[in-house]
């Protein structure tokens, strides 16, 4: 299958030999991946979206494997049963949308052993609601594909106290810090560091207070970026 590196990446996370669903899969090639590679024996997608929806359809059947892919129609976990897959795949949403889905089913979330996700930027709400909940953040992954950066971010629910992430940590991964001396990571981190460079030159270049205050915020967090890059992170 001609299957991106992207969800190649998210596929490796997959508990295998497992059931799995894909929320919002849309063209459902990962499912389809999933059970060509012998990871997992069913899969479950969900599509909110007539679109969507019937597209799966149709490429599900097109591979002769509706009775392994079930396409239902519906929104976020609420096409699941309590317990009824291993794995919770959301790949190509907003973080603010993944943390609603989650959140929305919260009490059957819980069910569920493992969690791959797959946010478009900003990720700060969706680290933000995992501390929040004692999830536990397992991995991260920066993958690089078509000059784009994608974080996979892997997550276990647990009946945990909520606990606390640094401001870096929440906008750029507590694992991505930790192995900031990955090649990808430390690739992404340095383009987001020039990104802020610029965010402070521009904020400099302003008169009002409220920028001030900001170049100061932003300056220490710089600063502590810079560190992390230089030295690895502690």
């Amino acid at each position: 299958m001609n299957v991106s590196k992207r969800l190649t990446r998210i596929a490796a996370h997959v508990v295998p030999g497992q059931r799995a669903a894909d929320i919002g899969a849309d063209h459902a090639l990962l499912s389809v991946f999933l059970v060509r590679n012998g990871i997992c024996p069913k899969v479950i997608i969900g599509e909110l979206n007539e679109g969507p929806w019937r597209r799966a359809q149709a490429y599900v059947k097109k591979e002769g494997l509706h009775n392994v892919i079930d396409v239902r129609r519906g929104d976020g976990l609420q096409v699941l049963a309590p317990g009824e897959v291993t794995t919770v795949v959301i790949a190509g949403l907003g973080g603010k949308v993944i943390a609603d889905i989650i959140m929305g089913s919260l009490t059957k979330a819980y069910s569920y052993a493992r969690y791959v996700l797959q946010p478009q930027p900003p990720l700060y709400p969706l680290r933000k609601v995992l501390t929040d909940l004692g999830w536990e953040i397992v991995e991260e992954e920066i993958v690089e594909e078509k000059e784009n950066f994608y974080t996979i971010v892997v997550t276990e629910p647990r009946q945990k106290p909520a606990y606390r992430l640094s401001e870096l940590e929440l906008e750029f991964g507590p694992v991505v810090l930790r192995k900031a001396e990955r090649p990808e990571n430390q690739e992404f981190l340095r383009r987001e560091l020039r990104r802020w460079e610029r965010m402070v030159e521009s904020l400099r270049a302003s008169q009002s207070s409220e920028a001030r205050a900001r170049l100061s915020h932003y300056l220490l967090l710089k600063r502590e970026l810079e560190e992390i890059l230089d030295a690895g992170y502690r």
